[in-house]
């Protein structure tokens, strides 16, 4: 059994280092798609996503060793609110947003106070915002 095993691991291995991948090339430069802007276009009209990977040490969950213990992001792809639960914080939080697309940041109207749901609402009806929180 365990040889049998060991030759199917070997046959996987073997066919999956076979396969070769292919870079994708584009046709003339990357601008935003025209019906839809989450996507890029080139020359060829296509839609074209382009994603990544997110690692930075910036969320809640995965702070670094000396972060203040709630520090909190949220993003709000096309304006409209969201309820935050502080229930179980302490103390003001001082809101920021961030607008990507006038690459710059803007001050919340006032702190949010802990120990219950605060709604907050992004500063335009449309677009990309992103929201930090960060204790006073």
């Amino acid at each position: 059994m365990k040889i049998t095993k060991f030759f199917i691991w070997i046959a996987a291995i073997l066919f999956c280092s076979s396969i070769q991948t292919q870079a994708q090339t584009f046709d003339g430069p990357l601008r935003v798609h025209p019906l839809n802007g989450r996507y890029f276009t080139d020359n060829t009209g296509k839609a074209i996503f382009l994603t990544g990977s997110h690692t930075w040490a910036n969320f809640q969950e995965i702070g670094l060793p000396g972060d203040p213990p709630f520090d909190w992001n949220g993003y709000f792809p096309e304006g409209g609110t969201a309820t935050l639960d502080l229930r179980g914080t302490e103390g003001e939080y001082e809101v920021e947003w961030f607008i990507p697309t006038l690459n710059r940041t803007m001050k919340g109207p006032e702190p949010l106070k802990s120990g219950d749901f605060q709604v907050v609402e992004a500063p335009f009806a449309s677009g990309d915002s992103l929201l930090y929180l960060k204790r006073k």
